[in-house]
Order: C-alpha cells, then sequence, then structure tokens
C-alpha cells in the first residue's frame, strides 16, 4: 500500500505508532494508513497489537516514576531497555501483518514518560522527560523513528501535553456532532470537538486521574497480586463514599485553569496512599475505595466539561484501558448526562488504538515538516513541529 496509488487519489503510506501510558501496564502498537494532507486527511487501522511489560522493567519504571531514588545507571539501562521493548512489539506486529519494514514510512513515537511538570508547577518552566531510545527502535526495526514528542511543545513553553489533540481533530472530527474524545489511562485527558470547527476550535486538557488511582487501590489491597480492577468488578460491587470523594476533589489541580497538565507525581502512590487511610477513616470498605475512585474520576470529567468545554456537545467517546471499565463508563453516563457516552470503537477505532494511532498521524506530520501541536491547548507560544527524528537506518 505505501507505493500504490488509489485511483484518482494520493497514495497511502504506513505508519507505525507506539504507545506506553502511566498505567505502566504494556505497549501497545498500531499499523495507521493515511492518505492526503490536513485537514484531509484519510486512515484506515490495518492492525494492532497489545504487550504487557514483562513484569521486572514494569516494576522498575513504577520505582523510577513514584520518585524512588534510582542512579543514573538505572535510567540509562531502562531507556535502553525500552528501547528493545517497543522495537520487539513493532516486529511482532508487522510480522502478524505480513509486512516488511520496508513498508513502513516511520514509527512514531511518545516514550514512556518518567516525569512530567508544567510550567505552572514548576515555576519556572515546564520540565519533561521520556524513555525509550527512538535510535534502539529504529536500528533494530529499520524503520525511520519519530520519538520524544512532547518536549518541542515544552521548550517553547507549553505543558506538553495533552499530546496528541490535532491528531484527534484529524481523525474524529464531525461537520454536525459536536464530540469529546475522553482518554482514560493512567491519568484522564480530553479533546472537544465542536461539529464543524477548525484546528483551532479544539479544546483539550488533562481532566485528573484516570485509571491510576483506582489501579493503585487494587494494587495495594491485592499486595500486588492484580494490578487493576478486572472488568470494573470492585467499582460496581462498591459504594461512593460522597464524604471521600468531596475530599479528593479538594485538590488544588481541579480548579486551575486550562492549559493544565498532570501526572504521576501528584496522583501516583502518596495520594493513593492518603486516599486509603481517608476513606478507612470514614468507613469506606475495601470496594467503596474503589468505587469512589471511580467516582473522582467520572466526577472531575464532568466537572471539567462544565466548566472548560462552552460549546455544544453531544457525545463523548472514551478510550484507553477505562474504555473497558463498565462501571466507570456507567458513572460518566450518569454524571455528563445528556452527552452520550459510549467508545472511540464507534467511529472505527478500538479503544487500545486511540493513542498509539495519535502518534502514527504525529509522525506523518513531523516528516513533512508540519507542526501537530496546538498552542491554544498547550500554551506554546508557537506552532512546533514535535519530535526527534532518528537517522534513516541502514536497510
Amino acid at each position: 500500500m505505501s507505493k500504490k496509488t488509489a485511483r484518482g487519489g494520493a497514495p497511502w503510506r504506513r505508519f507505525v505508532g507506539v504507545m506506553s501510558g502511566t498505567s505502566l501496564d504494556g505497549v501497545d502498537t498500531v499499523i495507521l494508513a493515511l492518505r492526503g494532507e490536513p485537514p484531509k486527511l484519510s486512515w484506515k487501522l490495518e492492525a494492532h497489537h497489545s504487550a504487557p511489560f514483562p513484569d521486572a522493567l514494569r516494576q522498575s519504571l513504577a520505582r523510577a516514576a513514584e520518585g524512588e531514588p534510582v542512579g543514573v545507571p538505572e535510567i540509562a539501562r531502562l531507556h535502553y531497555a525500552l528501547g528493545e521493548t517497543y522495537a520487539a512489539s513493532v516486529m511482532e506486529l508487522l510480522g502478524q501483518a505480513g509486512l516488511d519494514p520496508a513498508e513502513v514510512a516511520a514509527i512514531g513515537l511518545s516514550g514512556q514518560t518518567l516525569y512530567h511538570r508544567s510550567a505552572r508547577e514548576n515555576g519556572a518552566g515546564g520540565v519533561t522527560f521520556q524513555l525509550g531510545s527512538g535510535a534502539v527502535v529504529a536500528e533494530r526495526t529499520g524503520v525511520r523513528v519519530v520519538s520524544d514528542l512532547r518536549a518541542a511543545d515544552v521548550a517553547a513553553g507549553g505543558e506538553g501535553a495533552p499530546l496528541v489533540p490535532y491528531a484527534d481533530w484529524l481523525l474524529f472530527r464531525s461537520a454536525d456532532e459536536g464530540r469529546i474524545i475522553l482518554n482514560v489511562g493512567g491519568i484522564a485527558n480530553l479533546t472537544a470537538l465542536p461539529a464543524g470547527g477548525d484546528a483551532a476550535d479544539v479544546i483539550a486538557f488533562d481532566t485528573g486521574p484516570g485509571n491510576m488511582v483506582m489501579d493503585g487501590i487494587v494494587q495495594a489491597l491485592s499486595g500486588g497480586r492484580e494490578t487493576f480492577d478486572t472488568d470494573g468488578a470492585r467499582a460496581a460491587r462498591g459504594h461512593v463514599n460522597e464524604e471521600l470523594l468531596r475530599l479528593g476533589l479538594a485538590d488544588a489541580f481541579f480548579a486551575q485553569k486550562p492549559p493544565r497538565s498532570t501526572g504521576r507525581e501528584r496522583f501516583g502512590r502518596a495520594f493513593v496512599e492518603r486516599w486509603i487511610a481517608e476513606g478507612k477513616a470514614r468507613g469506606a470498605k475495601d470496594d467503596d475505595l474503589v468505587a469512589t475512585a471511580a467516582a473522582l474520576t467520572a466526577q472531575s470529567v464532568a466537572d471539567a466539561v462544565r466548566a472548560f468545554v462552552k460549546v455544544p456537545m453531544q457525545a463523548l467517546y472514551a478510550a484507553g484501558g477505562g474504555a473497558n471499565n463498565p462501571a466507570l463508563l456507567e458513572q460518566l453516563a450518569e454524571r455528563l448526562e445528556p452527552i452520550t457516552v459510549d467508545t472511540t470503537a464507534e467511529l472505527g477505532m478500538p479503544v487500545e488504538c486511540r493513542e498509539a494511532a495519535a502518534f502514527a498521524v504525529v509522525a506523518h506530520e513531523t516528516l513533512a515538516g508540519r507542526p501537530s501541536n496546538l498552542p491554544q491547548v498547550t500554551g506554546a507560544a508557537r506552532p512546533v513541529v514535535m519530535g526527534n527524528v532518528s537517522a534513516e537506518p541502514r536497510r
């Protein structure tokens, strides 16, 4: 497909997107065929693959991301180990699809966020740091890699997040339906696409914790035997503790106006430990803690939509791991009514693919020398071309 031209149209080109998020659950890869140029960019999802992180790697990443003392040698080791893991996932995906690496134009790779602090929180300038060597991925796969996608936006004074609203606009906008694309990973973020709107009309920001608090509670309660609330079973059994919910919503982050972004440094282990202690003091049972954490995610999304999305929205489409949690989707629907709640599968994009697909779009734009950040979203001083392009590997 990469060398064929559809009758009367531009050629299709294949891009691979690679995603590993703040949930630290593993690597999602997609093959996205793209044709044309913005704003008329056609797309087809050809294949996708998910693979869990090896336990030792996941545990090492979690320790580092939670701020435990980690030496430079360990950080360097993780950087290269992640590159090998990403490359293996890409090659497995290409093998499953029966494709040669030469048929892929580029790989879009954000990397694993180890630390992220916005300019507002940092008080001087934004700081962001992602692991995962693009050079290793390029060498192992034989494909150019566009990596370290946040850095240019942060250097231009932006939050560096959310990273993919422009790609959301290209992939999911509608002429007659106002759409919210909600990603529920470790952190939740939304992209609001006004019906018939231009890229300059897009509204996007982090809403707060997605799965991060729920996952942390489940891991603490199970002694690490469980890493997340499978099928939302605990949240469905539990009851929302309204006092604990109000306490959680009192966090200063929720009062911040966009542009805003957050991460594990705010809603990670320390937040979870306080949540469990405060919940137990208020008589919450184990499953109540999880149910109330789901309510924290849902209510913070609903509050943010009402406070910061001042244009009509008819539908919300959820993606990410949280889109597989029926209890969370039910809470979202209750708190967002009359906005309907569904998943991006309704738009032709499996819930595990949305962010990886967006990174494929970013790689497409970067190779063309076009910016793909939205300054009104991130707060950057200007549009910037995102990511570093690896040298062309030998084939």
